[in-house]
């Protein structure tokens, strides 16, 4: 597969990120694996071992519960949610699994804008503005300089300020926000809005929260990465690079590897 990236010199090093925004990442898999094969708005409520492969049990677009039967699975959701689901990978698989804290609270606003004051008005081209204020971090963008709008990050915070933010509605989220950011910028942050979108991952269902730190130096963190029977982990978290989509691929990596060598050497 061929991914179209850009350069981001943020924080003064070397990133990259897909042209179009994250979502380009899923969209080009999704391509590649056919979108006849994906299924949306299907929760998994199982994973088991069978004497064939694995069973998947799942919940259909029309509410009933499906079952897929294959050679392999490879789950890469949060360890958390696989621990309310029916397995029957045992008990130490699911104590390695509780090693993992519940998912952090984070959220973030974008805020976009007619027109890109800070460029015109303060050159800041990307970067962050760090603050000692609840909205953590304001991050500008590092691609479209020049160009007539612009999406600010108006908060990407953690902890009990992340929980704040969440327990108010998206409006009043913006609100403040914008109150917050015009103490660095001045009333063009407040006039020249357009929209704004905010998330607070802890409240996404089947996320439950931004990120999750294994300890990697755990006999049982490294257990979950040789799989439990026929099924295989992966994810950000089943890596040494949590919170990373760097780690998503590492992790995906070592779940392909192993699952490629145990099918040669079988």
């Amino acid at each position: 597969m061929y991914f179209p990236f850009e350069i981001n010199w943020e924080q003064s090093m070397l990133m990259f990120q897909p042209k179009g925004g994250m979502d380009t990442t899923y969209e080009y898999f999704v391509r590649a694996i056919g979108k006849q094969n994906v299924l949306l708005s299907s929760p998994v409520t199982g994973v088991e071992n069978t004497t064939r492969g694995v069973t998947v049990t799942y919940t259909a677009r029309n509410g009933r519960s499906r079952q897929i039967d294959a050679d392999f699975a490879i789950v890469s959701a949060p360890a958390g949610l696989m621990r309310r689901w029916a397995t029957n990978w045992g008990p130490d698989v699911d104590a390695a699994l509780g090693e993992f804290a519940v998912g952090a609270p984070a959220g973030k606003i974008g805020l976009q804008y007619r027109t890109r004051f800070w460029e015109d008005d303060h050159r800041i081209f990307g970067g962050i503005t760090e603050t000692d204020m609840d909205l953590a971090h304001v991050w500008y963008p590092s691609y479209g300089y020049g160009e007539r709008k612009g999406l600010v990050v108006g908060y990407y915070n953690t902890g009990t300020n992340a929980r704040t933010y969440a327990d108010m509605a998206p409006k009043q989220r913006e609100l403040r926000a914008v109150e917050q950011g015009v103490k660095i910028h001045g009333e063009k942050y407040r006039t020249e809005l357009e929209s704004s979108f905010s998330v607070a991952w802890h409240k996404v269902p089947y996320i439950e929260g931004a990120w999750a730190y294994p300890n990697t130096q755990s006999s049982r963190f490294k257990q979950l990465q040789q799989g439990a029977g026929n099924v295989y982990f992966a994810g950000d978290w089943m890596s040494e690079i949590s919170a990373w989509q760097h780690g998503a691929f590492w992790a995906a990596r070592y779940a392909v590897q192993a699952l490629h060598t145990r099918v040669m050497t079988s």
